[in-house]
């Protein structure tokens, strides 16, 4: 009871138009009161979270945050994000992405589609270029592999050829180099072009060929 001995509703509930019953503002709110006259519906005077607005009477995240419905509190959406929900289990899920090309997956995480990269400013996804198949930004705007065209390339090497072997022009196939060269390169025709023999002493690269 309040100090003018009238009956009134404790902190969190709202009284009906005729005073007859204390209805519960809803968690989001920490005080609301009766919207109109002849509507028994609330509208927030204050929220839980301090990130919170108040348009249309109810409290709302802000952007790039969504709402737990257990503890009525702005969680932060993931950084793949533009725009977020709840997934129903208290984790972001997204509904927007930085640029179109990206999808949203199981995880409700925002991607590049495989094969592409996300840029630097997310504004678009690179298409990873062979020797890549499938690859990463390196932080510079750059791909770096995470997956090769060839099971002879070394994605720790960005997806040179191993040892003894040599890199046909369009980048995805490695090719066996001659066993009288320990290393070679590709020619104009994919045909294998000694760098080093190997025999140095007794053998020499034939630079006519």
């Amino acid at each position: 009871m309040d100090k003018t001995k009238q009956c009134d509703c404790m902190s969190h509930f709202y009284m009906n138009n005729l005073k007859q019953f204390c209805y519960e503002c809803p968690g989001e709110c920490t005080e609301c009161e009766n919207r109109k006259m002849g509507d028994d519906t609330y509208k927030c005077t204050s929220c839980q979270d301090v990130k919170m607005t108040i348009p249309n009477n109810i409290c709302v995240c802000p952007d790039l945050y969504f709402l737990s419905t257990s503890h009525h509190l702005c969680i932060k959406c993931d950084d793949s994000c533009t725009a977020c929900e709840n997934d129903g289990n208290e984790h972001s899920r997204c509904t927007a992405c930085p640029n179109r090309d990206m999808i949203v997956k199981e995880d409700g995480k925002c991607y590049c589609p495989d094969g592409k990269f996300l840029s630097n400013d997310k504004s678009k996804c690179n298409s990873c270029t062979a020797p890549c198949n499938l690859c990463t930004n390196d932080g510079t705007d750059k791909q770096k592999c995470t997956s090769c065209y060839d099971d002879k390339m070394d994605k720790d090497k960005n997806c040179d050829c191993f040892d003894t072997y040599f890199m046909t022009n369009n980048k995805e196939d490695c090719i066996k180099c001659p066993v009288y060269c320990p290393t070679c390169v590709a020619d104009e025709v994919d045909y294998p072009k000694c760098s080093k023999c190997v025999d140095p002493i007794n053998m020499q690269i034939d630079i006519h060929n």
